[in-house]
């Protein structure tokens, strides 16, 4: 029970001209320039105080520059095994573009009935241009190996025997709330988690306290956490080890049974958690071949296309019918529709127009503090975020200042964000209503070179498959993170990495000896 020997990044040999030391094509330094030319064009629509027709034409040049740059990533794959470039053009596409292509271009904001003006939509335009301008300097941004360590943390133990235990384990461990924690049986409780949606789902014996939580007993969310990280163990094994049919029909059962639980909840952020690494892994699994030989690989970009068809099929059928279960669910009605769903540029519209002009800028606390707080606060907040409420009852609600009032205003929920539902203004707009332009920049940056960081180090990962699950596990979290940067959503992740180097630790040390048949370093063969 040995995994291969062949790492999953293939080098190019030789290295193309102007590789950097693994051999891997470097992005053109002058690509910040062509994705300034939008934020200019609704820089100039919002100085003459919204020009519709300028606005839908920096809206339009970034839509197209963001699909051309997409392309080039994807057939530069081979030569540079990145995922930073799409990860960045894709998510400014399905979170920004799309959406004002959708709902603005074109119209007179003031004809919607939301209270919109041009200027606002100039305004929204330039920010969101800006942003993703920004992130391509920081897709540029060299990465050195302390950056990329943290992707590392797990230590190889080279057998596919103890992934197997792991991934067993994991699943057994995500079921102990619906045998002990559910009001109902567990089959019951399972499947109304399948078919239920956000308003008829399982019935807890613990919970929550709302938005803010002070109870112990939701933190049985833990073994979800531990679930969801062996779901994604169980997906590499099944594409890329050597392993027996039945170990890797196992390992799928595993995976589409927990796709199944989390479509039931009506929560597109955890399905395109699952989905989007496995994406990744189609993608790698074929485009390997075509690193070494410099050649195109079809497979890879049709089946990965496929999986992103079926990914928002199953994202339209969540929006259709989560608040209503999915027990009457129909193909048609879910896609009879445009395409909804992922109004990030919309949704930060309330906080362009109402900040500063009746809001000051929420972390405008002291002078200079626009500028100086941006990443301190970043830092600050996602050292708080593993406390347990329960145990700092007083710790700030949500991952900004700006969180309650900005429900308040779009929801008409309780002004302390505490109850009611919930809304996010976009990663754009929680920089700007916290820190203006200052955040915009800083935050535009930072997000870019923390794509690139996980780039690096899936490039670096030379076949350990830990190193991998990590990196795509965290490309995952980069993906939600255009609607929010919300480190609550990569804490299980981190926990989950934690956990298993101590285990990983523990099993080298006592179960693998010089005498052993695995092969060092959990390197992974994916040209098979």
């Amino acid at each position: 029970m040995t995994t291969v020997t062949a790492p999953i990044a293939a080098r190019l040999q030789p290295p193309v001209a102007a590789a950097d030391a693994f051999g891997y094509l470097p992005r053109s330094r002058w690509m910040p320039l062509a994705f300034a030319l939008p934020a200019a064009i609704c820089g100039l629509s919002w100085a003459a105080d919204g020009e519709t027709s300028i606005t839908d034409a920096g809206m339009l040049l970034l839509t197209v520059l963001c699909i051309f740059y997409f392309i080039l990533e994807v057939f530069c794959f081979p030569k540079r095994f990145g995922i930073g470039g799409m990860l960045v053009f894709g998510g400014t596409l399905v979170w920004f573009c799309h959406d004002y292509l959708t709902h603005w271009y074109g119209t007179d904001p003031a004809l919607q009935g939301d209270g919109f003006t041009s200027a606002t939509l100039a305004k929204a335009g330039f920010y969101y241009s800006l942003w993703v301008m920004l992130m391509t300097i920081g897709l540029l941004v060299p990465v050195h190996r302390w950056a990329t360590k943290p992707l590392s943390v797990v230590p190889e133990t080279g057998s596919d025997g103890f992934y197997f235990i792991i991934i067993i384990a994991c699943f057994i461990l995500g079921l102990f709330p619906y045998m002990f924690l559910a009001v109902e049986p567990m089959h019951l409780a399972i499947y109304h988690q399948m078919t239920g949606g956000r308003n008829f789902s399982t019935e807890w014996i613990v919970g929550r306290s709302g938005n803010a939580n002070y109870n112990w007993g939701a933190y049985f969310t833990l073994f979800f956490d531990a679930a969801m990280g062996g779901v994604q163990v169980a997906a590499f094994y099944a594409f890329f080890f050597r392993a027996s049919l039945a170990r890797k029909l196992v390992c799928w059962a595993i995976w589409f049974f927990w796709l199944a639980m989390n479509v039931g909840t009506g929560t597109r952020g955890l399905v395109v958690a699952m989905v989007v690494p496995v994406m990744a892994m189609i993608f790698l699994k074929y485009q390997a071949r075509a690193a070494a030989m410099r050649v195109i690989v079809k497979r890879a970009y049709i089946y990965t296309g496929i999986v992103a068809l079926l990914l928002l099929l199953l994202v339209q059928m969540q929006i259709k019918y989560r608040n209503t279960g999915f027990n009457n669910f129909s193909v048609n009605d879910a896609v009879e529709n445009k395409v909804a769903g992922n109004m990030m540029f919309s949704e930060g519209l309330t906080a362009m127009q109402l900040v500063p002009s009746q809001h000051d800028f929420f972390s405008d606390l002291f002078p200079g503090a626009k500028f100086i707080l941006p990443i301190p606060d970043l830092a600050y907040r996602l050292l708080i975020t593993p406390i347990p409420r329960a145990l700092w009852h007083d710790k700030p609600i949500a991952p900004d200042r700006s969180f309650a009032w900005y429900n308040l205003m779009v929801t008409g929920g309780t002004g302390d964000g505490v109850e009611g539902t919930t809304c996010s203004a976009s990663v754009v707009g929680q920089f700007y209503m916290n820190y203006g332009i200052w955040g915009v920049i800083q935050g535009g940056l930072l997000m870019g070179w923390i794509i690139r960081v996980v780039e690096k180090g899936l490039q670096e990962a030379q076949g350990r498959p830990m190193t991998i699950i990590l990196s795509l596990g965290a490309a995952a979290w980069l993906f939600r993170c255009f609607r929010t940067l919300n480190f609550n959503n990569i804490i299980g992740l981190i926990l989950f990495a934690m956990l298993l180097a101590v285990v990983s630790a523990a099993y080298k040390q006592f179960f693998v000896t010089g005498g052993s048949n695995e092969s060092p370093g959990g390197l992974v063969d994916v040209r098979r």
